[in-house]
């Protein structure tokens, strides 16, 4: 059995060639057939440009239909989409194009500045296309017969480029049998032990209609649209770069979703504000469609999932735990008082003792890495030294060390510490900081909040919150919210200094800015590296 991309859409297309696939709020509203034969075109212009089979292409966009037709062209024609962070310098730029190999380029015009600044030390770079009129002409005189470029396969690439939070960008090489079993098989519900014709009877009766909210320069978007796709779903987006609240409860109005993904509270805290401002005004957002909010890539804190609750009673929130190296590892089922999330894992992730990577048993009160086997990447693209040490083999079993921490409980749930790499270690003590995050964001006065370790000469590290207040509040205490956290967390979790912004800056992604953060609080406390 072949699992290919290219080839599930195109049977997807072939049985409901008439059916929405894709919805742009700014944008075309396009059929599966008008999708296939708008990626088929760009497949054959990238072909016709000397393209070939293994060839990367760099997907410099924000959110449109341009961005998913290229990934699926790029599937078609046997080569790689590489997606690419738009707040990257021209330096930052040129790091990611030649480590990725990157043959082509598809961007929206208001990036070809920065392109064109990196442009003198790209070493690979042969073809640059804009989206737009150059776009539209190059599909228009291009070939909409689907490429024959040899026969496709499981073995062909998928590649997703990863800067996590820490360190420069990573890709993760995926084989396409491997990310529809890690990822997209969920939403797609398909069954990977039947064959792969089943996309024909799912398309027939689609289930979803998917909201894409982040952006898909990053995985968990376009890893919801994928996984929309091969279902035979529809997926909406919202073009552009910036994420309005308002316009997207106002496509949710529109377009009806029943599931919709986002990135943590960076999300849920602004529609939770956009939903309040509109019931106070008197024109209450029509959102009931929505059956499943799905939060990935960052956490959801225990008072944004409750808020979001209560305003869509019946909406289902699924908090997710995975990475680019790993796919889906785990859901949520509960937060309690002041803990962290507690997931179920699946049948392939567990938890291991970090230095001898055997499994802990459950009970143990001893942290260990979280891991999962099954379904894997390769590795990392050119890195053969640190797939290893990533993606070790333990006696038959291969595994990808995820670097987030865990407990495991006696009922075989894990309770999520946080990740090994942003841990403050304070007088021999560690702190993860995603739990005094939680813990701080329930505090009325706090919109947001990003915590980070300082250099402190008695302890190596001081445990320090940067926080943005809640809109109203004009000044907050730090002795108020140390006395807030008594009860709720150990007394070396609690913050020792406090340092308001007037923004807590994330990525774009929702993902936390940990080094903007501690570069921030030090210059604020006046202490030096």
């Amino acid at each position: 059995m072949q699992w290919n991309v290219a080839d599930l859409l195109e049977a997807v297309a072939d049985t409901v060639p008439d059916n929405e696939a894709l919805v742009v709020d700014g944008g075309p509203r396009l059929s599966w057939a008008e999708l296939d034969s708008r990626a088929s075109r760009l497949a054959n212009h990238l072909l016709e440009q000397g393209l070939e089979p293994g060839s990367h292409v760099a997907c410099y966009m924000a959110n449109g239909n341009e961005y998913l037709e290229t990934m699926i062209a790029c599937f078609k024609a046997r080569m790689v989409p590489i997606n690419v962070n738009w707040r990257y310098t021209p330096s930052e730029l040129a790091y990611l194009f030649n480590d990725a190999d990157v043959k082509a380029c598809i961007l929206d015009p208001e990036f070809s500045k920065v392109l064109q600044e990196a442009r003198p030390y790209l070493e690979d770079l042969s073809y640059i296309l804009e989206t737009g009129a150059p776009y539209e002409d190059a599909l228009e005189s291009a070939s909409q017969s689907r490429p024959f470029v040899g026969e496709r396969s499981s073995d062909d690439k998928y590649i997703l480029y990863t800067g996590g939070t820490t360190g420069m960008p990573k890709g993760v090489v995926w084989r396409q049998e491997d990310i529809i079993g890690a990822v997209w098989r969920v939403t797609a519900g398909l069954d990977m032990s039947q064959p792969p014709d089943q996309v024909r009877k799912l398309a027939a009766s689609p289930r979803t209609r998917y909201l894409a909210i982040p952006p898909f320069m990053h995985g968990a978007a376009h890893w919801g649209a994928f996984g929309a796709f091969l279902g035979g779903g529809c997926v909406l987006c919202r073009r552009g770069t910036s994420f309005d609240p308002d316009a997207t409860l106002r496509f949710v109005e529109a377009e009806k979703p029943n599931m919709a993904l986002i990135v943590g509270d960076a999300f849920a805290a602004p529609l939770v504000e956009a939903i309040d401002r509109a019931a106070s005004q008197g024109r209450p957002y029509d959102i009931s469609s929505l059956r499943v909010l799905i939060s990935s890539g960052a956490p959801l804190s225990g008072d944004y999932k409750r808020k979001l609750q209560e305003r869509v009673p019946n909406l289902v929130i699924v908090d997710t735990l995975g990475s680019s190296e790993s796919g889906l590892e785990a859901v949520s089922t509960a937060r309690a008082g002041g803990e962290v999330t507690s997931f179920v894992p699946n049948e392939s992730t567990i938890v291991l003792d970090e230095d001898t990577l055997q499994p802990l048993q459950k009970g143990s009160e001893r942290p260990g890495v979280v891991a999962k086997t099954g379904y894997l990447p390769l590795g990392y693209y050119k890195d053969p030294e640190k797939t290893a040490r990533t993606f070790p083999t333990v006696g038959e079993k291969r595994y990808v060390l995820t670097g987030d921490h865990a407990l495991v409980r006696e009922d075989g749930s894990i309770l999520l510490l946080g990740r090994g790499n942003a841990c403050i270690n304070t007088g021999g003590e560690k702190v993860y900081p995603e739990e005094v995050e939680d813990a701080l964001k329930r505090h009325p006065a706090i919109r947001d909040a990003l915590v980070v370790g300082v250099p402190d000469e008695r302890f190596g590290s001081a445990v320090t919150a940067v926080v943005e207040l809640t809109r109203g509040v004009e000044s907050i205490d730090l002795e108020d919210v140390r006395s807030f956290l008594q009860g709720k967390l150990a007394g070396y979790k609690i913050p020792r200094y406090l340092v308001i912004a007037e923004r807590v800056m994330r990525l774009p992604s929702g993902k936390p800015d940990y080094e903007w953060a501690k570069n921030f609080a030090m210059n604020e406390l006046g202490i030096k590296a």
